[in-house]
């Protein structure tokens, strides 16, 4: 008798905290809306740590089934999450979600609109000037060296200011101009010298002007993007045959505070040497010379007939020279003769860096002042 009123007593406990945990289930209902009031159909509410949700229809409106401590998380495309805890006081909730600007601004600029990168057919690469600045380098072409995939720039002059050579996926003509179109804020800049790769390669002066940026100043950069295949391009028709490379430059904002940027650079570039580049010194380049010749490749018969032919050519003309005044060659072809010609060469180290270059120290200044009001 004792056992059955133990055992009805559990049923009964085990029942009420049944009801119990039934009476604390409760349908949640409210309206999803963004920033201005506006509602927003299709937003996922869904309980935190389960797969039970649900999506709100065509007026922001849900209802749901959850139980008191849950927490419900509401989420929409290009909107922050938002949670709320439900309580027992809670039956309403209306949630108000606010837009996420890092997802916003995922965008991708083609000069002439801006399409969201999840819609974007086209191949591109966005790239921000905090990224590819380089300071000392005052040329905008040149900061795209290295930085994106499918560009290639290449430094066809040593000359200072040169423009260089810039190819976007490979050279679409043998002989043609395989140049991108420059796009600054939506305006095609035109070449100011339009110069082939011959021309580049020339050593005329014209070379320094045929650059569309060359005086656009990186620090005015925001961003750079780069349109690389034919859905990307189409905008511009056939110009944009070799790729285009569309620039962003900085502006105020709407209620911006009015700001002043001032910033330097102080450059000094040192002269180059040859540990620098992995170049032979004299003492090095002879004995490589010295093989060549103990391998046969250096002899006279072959050497005498070049118009320039080194420290070799000279000896051998040297040898073949007959001093009339003495009656006998200025150089006698003996091997103690030969090795005392190459030394006096050989130990000739010139330092054709340090002869050519300088230090050479330089200066950059940027100044600029931005704001922006209600209107």
């Amino acid at each position: 008798m004792k056992f059955k009123f133990i055992l009805i007593f559990s049923l009964f406990l085990l029942t009420g905290f049944w009801f119990e945990a039934q009476s604390q289930t409760k349908t949640i209902n409210g309206t999803v809306t963004d920033e201005t009031g506006l509602p927003l159909p299709s937003a996922t509410v869904l309980v935190e740590g389960t797969s039970r949700g649900v999506s709100t229809d065509f007026d922001g409106k849900y209802a749901i089934k959850t139980k008191v401590g849950d927490k419900l998380s509401f989420s929409f495309v290009g909107y922050k999450t938002s949670t709320v805890e439900v309580t027992n006081s809670l039956n309403v909730i209306n949630v108000s979600l606010v837009p996420s600007a890092e997802q916003l601004d995922d965008v991708v600029i083609t000069g002439f609109q801006n399409i969201k990168k999840e819609v974007f057919v086209g191949a591109s690469q966005r790239l921000d000037f905090e990224d590819i600045k380089i300071d000392g380098v005052t040329d905008v072409s040149r900061l795209l060296e290295g930085r994106a995939a499918g560009v290639n720039v290449q430094n066809v002059s040593g000359t200072f200011g040169a423009s260089p050579r810039i190819t976007i996926r490979g050279s679409s003509s043998l002989l043609g101009d395989t140049r991108p179109l420059w796009v600054i804020d939506g305006a095609i800049q035109d070449d100011i010298v339009n110069l082939s790769i011959n021309d580049l390669t020339s050593g005329d002066v014209n070379t320094l002007l045929g650059n569309a940026v060359a005086g656009l100043n990186p620090a005015d950069i925001s961003s750079i993007e780069i349109l690389r295949d034919a859905s990307a391009t189409a905008l511009y028709g056939a110009r944009a045959l070799n790729g285009v490379i569309v620039i962003t430059t900085k502006r105020g904002k709407r209620n911006q505070k009015t700001t002043l940027n001032y910033s330097s650079e102080y450059i000094v570039r040192n002269i180059p040497s040859y540990s620098q580049l992995e170049l032979m010194n004299s003492q090095e380049t002879v004995a490589v010379y010295r093989e060549l010749e103990r391998k046969g490749f250096l002899n006279i018969e072959d050497v005498l007939q070049n118009r320039n032919g080194g420290v070799y050519n000279l000896m051998y003309r040297t040898i073949d020279n007959f001093d009339l005044s003495t009656g006998t060659f200025q150089l006698v072809n003996t091997p103690e003769a030969r090795a005392r010609f190459l030394q006096q060469y050989e130990l000739a180290n010139t330092d054709w860096f340090k002869t050519l270059f300088k230090t050479t120290p330089s200066q950059n200044h940027s100044l600029s002042y931005s704001g922006g009001g209600e209107t």
